[in-house]
């Protein structure tokens, strides 16, 4: 499901939409020109063109649920062109307002659309049937629509509408909920690598500058960490790269993170940082947008 979330949130898809749009305007142009008499050649042009803003609908609704699965929202600046975006680690409530207002909004539109569609070419029908049961001395009068139909009618779509933003802020909410124990694995494995980390603060201490590899502070080439979720650590110029063994979460299992080493004199600052791993699976300090020290 994730998938194709993520594939409708792609530019593709939004470039499809609108390819969709532009071939219903043609259609449109065609039945206005050489078709007027054609009721289905009309309302096929209107189909294609509301298709295609069910599309736009449902990319913005997937950029929703993809960003809120990654633990990050954004929605434009009233008084700017720039996007501002929030993350849940550092504005939760923001987040969690976000997610609802933008949900709510691309959930409705897109139902309304799909509704209009469906509505467009049962119009037919329902004349059909109302042109039958109401003629009178003055000719075929349609029959007015009880106002109990309209609001059942409503009520149906508020149902609707609800439902699937409810189902999809209980999504996020268990997928942010699994990151947070897959993240909780690897800050497990970074502050087990305390001692490493002493190990090289030590050894710039003594030998004036950083240890190169595992043989220069006397260990073996790849130490064993079975027992904190890491299978290899391995020095290099400094830093210290932990690789993930089978005990984790699948996001991890096989991947590395990095505690990078930098030299302030005699000092070392840390630095957290993974070339493999997903964003939304590492600490706020390890992260591209949030490059920070990790303490």
């Amino acid at each position: 499901m994730e998938h194709w979330v993520r594939l409708a949130y792609s530019n593709t898809f939004f470039y499809a939409a609108v390819f969709v749009f532009a071939f219903g305007v043609i259609l449109w142009i065609a039945w206005s020109r050489f078709f007027s008499e054609s009721d289905v050649f009309k309302k096929i042009s209107q189909s294609v063109m509301g298709f295609a803003v069910l599309m736009l609908f449902a990319g913005g609704y997937a950029s929703v649920v993809a960003k809120g699965l990654d633990g990050v929202v954004c929605a434009a600046a009233r008084r700017s062109f720039h996007v501002t975006c929030h993350t849940r680690d550092e504005s939760p409530l923001l987040f969690w307002g976000l997610v609802v207002v933008l949900t709510s909004f691309t959930v409705t539109f897109m139902l309304g659309v799909l509704v209009f569609l469906v509505g467009m070419w049962g119009t037919d029908e329902r004349r059909a049937t109302d042109d039958a049961g109401n003629v009178g001395l003055s000719g075929r009068v349609g029959k007015k629509q009880p106002v109990a139909g309209k609001t059942n009618r409503l009520l149906a779509f508020g149902i609707w509408a609800g439902a699937i933003v409810l189902s999809t802020l209980a999504w996020i909410a268990a997928s942010l909920h699994h990151a947070d124990g897959v993240r909780g694995q690897v800050i497990d494995a970074l502050m087990a690598a305390t001692p490493e980390k002493t190990a090289v603060e030590t050894y710039l201490q003594d030998h004036g500058a950083l240890p190169q590899d595992n043989m220069a502070m006397g260990l073996s080439s790849s130490v064993d960490m079975r027992d904190r979720h890491v299978s290899e650590v391995k020095i290099f110029k400094g830093s210290i790269m932990l690789k993930f063994d089978e005990s984790v979460g699948a996001p991890l299992r096989g991947r590395l993170v990095m505690l990078i080493a930098v030299r302030r004199s005699s000092a070392v600052s840390w630095h957290c940082a993974s070339p493999d791993i997903d964003d939304r699976f590492l600490p706020v300090a390890c992260r591209k947008y949030s490059f920070m020290s990790f303490k």
